[in-house]
């Protein structure tokens, strides 16, 4: 049986591609970073239906969070076959009134995580 990882998972696209997985038989750890309530209740939803999917909190944006993120998903679920990197931080400013601080978080989510 294979293992996906899913990255920002809980919601959106990247909720809908956890609930494709699981229904093609694969066994779906899903990470989401702020979103406890939706990855519960995805991760409900989905056992409901006995497939098997986990939910996994983790900051992306920190280097050794994302590394202690999949140390534990093959701890759980075994070897992971596939990654889906889907997790990003948006903002709806314009760069002129998006802060330092901000645009440091959403490069390290949006583009140093998947590295």
């Amino acid at each position: 049986m294979k293992v996906a990882l899913v990255t920002g998972g809980a919601t959106g696209i990247g909720a809908a591609t956890v609930r494709e997985l699981a229904n093609q038989g694969v066994v779906v750890a899903f990470q989401y970073s702020s979103s406890a309530k939706a990855a519960a209740e995805l991760e409900t939803e989905l056992l409901k239906k006995n497939l098997k999917a986990k939910s996994f909190q983790g900051d992306l944006s920190k280097s050794e969070s994302a590394k202690d993120l999949v140390s534990k998903v093959e701890k759980e679920l075994g070897t992971i076959d596939i990654l889906i990197n889907n997790a990003g931080l948006m903002t709806d400013s314009s760069i002129i009134d998006t802060s330092e601080e901000l645009w440091d978080e959403a490069l390290q989510v949006n583009l140093s995580s998947t590295f």
